[in-house]
């Protein structure tokens, strides 16, 4: 029962972070950040990737080199 005391969870966490662009939507802004946790993901997950600035955004979707860090 519960008297072993408590057990481990296994939680993973995986982040896209977007900083606001001049000209910005909310729209926008959530869909960089949206692309960023998606590639965290296909990563390996328990990432936070960065959404490219401003002038490394050629419009190529997310196939980008936005710099990620493990967690």
């Amino acid at each position: 029962g519960s008297e072993d005391g408590p057990h481990p969870v296994r939680l993973t966490i995986s982040m896209g972070v977007a900083e606001f662009r001049p000209g910005d939507t909310p729209e926008s802004l959530v869909q960089r950040a949206d692309a960023a946790l998606y590639r965290a993901k296909q990563e390996g997950r328990d990432r936070v990737v960065i959404a490219p600035p401003e002038n490394a955004d050629d419009g190529a979707g997310p196939a980008w080199g936005g710099g990620s860090s493990v967690v």
